[in-house]
């Protein structure tokens, strides 16, 4: 998710060719960036809805308010991206084959989209995006001040986009949007979601091709143009055990720290 704040919009794409495909956007408020998608690789599919909690004065982008009400912050991501899914589970279609989230800043190839899509399932419960792994943190502690939940599996990372087939929306509605227990609310959009889904055994697919790279990614149209990324290191996300073990042994150690000074001074 990009950090610079403010109004989520949703954008729809259906009836592609292969597969009725959805297509959320998340925006932020951002009238430009909303007609350069809808004059870019949003018509590449036969219908576009922006969704958002505000008015555009250009008729040119075809919207609803469906956030009108929801406060604008950066920490309602998460909240807004799992009412989208909703929504559009309730409201507009439940039948397509695959719902896509991105950013307002991604650039999708359609076309390759597609063709990848159609290889897969979408009665089994796909979470395809680009994989952050193996640490969530965890619900108990969501400002990094005790541990880290192990999931070996990770989460997709929201700035690449992520795609859930149709039954994996079809889960997270009717199982994990009305359970708080199993989708607890987060500050961090991409992390909440991928926890969401792992608490019934969605993990993020491997969507890399034969060669090992990344069919989605989060790197920036020039670095891929000039074929900066190409290295091994950046075709996948490295585990860093050895750096994470540290990390909580010292924040361990801070916490018996304080926990002691307390003690000391007032008993």
């Amino acid at each position: 998710m990009s950090e610079l704040v403010s109004s989520s919009i949703t954008v729809s794409c259906l009836k592609c060719k292969i597969h009725h495909t959805h297509l959320i956007l998340m925006l932020y408020n951002n009238l430009f960036q909303a007609l350069a998608v809808n004059e870019t690789w949003l018509p590449r599919c036969d219908h576009g809805q922006f969704f958002t909690g505000d008015f555009f004065t250009d008729n040119r982008v075809p919207y609803s308010t469906v956030f009108a009400g929801i406060p604008e912050s950066y920490y309602n991501l998460f909240y807004k991206s799992r009412y989208a899914f909703h929504y559009i589970y309730e409201h507009i279609s439940k039948e397509f084959d695959w719902y896509l989230k991105a950013d307002d800043d991604t650039y999708v190839v359609v076309e390759h989209l597609r063709k990848y899509l159609s290889f897969l399932d979408p009665n089994k419960p796909y979470y395809l995006g680009y994989t952050l792994k193996p640490y969530l943190v965890s619900s108990f502690n969501q400002f990094y001040i005790w541990h880290f939940y192990k999931n070996e599996n990770g989460y997709n990372a929201g700035g690449a986009g992520y795609v859930l087939s149709r039954a994996a929306l079809k889960i997270f509605n009717e199982k994990l949007y009305i359970n708080a227990t199993l989708c607890p609310d987060d500050i961090y959009e991409d992390v909440g979601i991928g926890r969401c889904l792992a608490s019934v055994g969605i993990f993020p697919h491997d969507t890399r091709n034969a060669l090992g790279q990344n069919r989605f990614n989060t790197h920036t149209p020039s670095d891929i143009f000039h074929s900066r990324m190409n290295n091994p290191k950046y075709t996948y996300f490295v585990e860093h055990k050895v750096r994470f073990a540290i990390y909580n042994l010292i924040v361990l150690l801070l916490f018996c720290f304080i926990f002691y000074t307390f003690n000391h001074f007032y008993f």
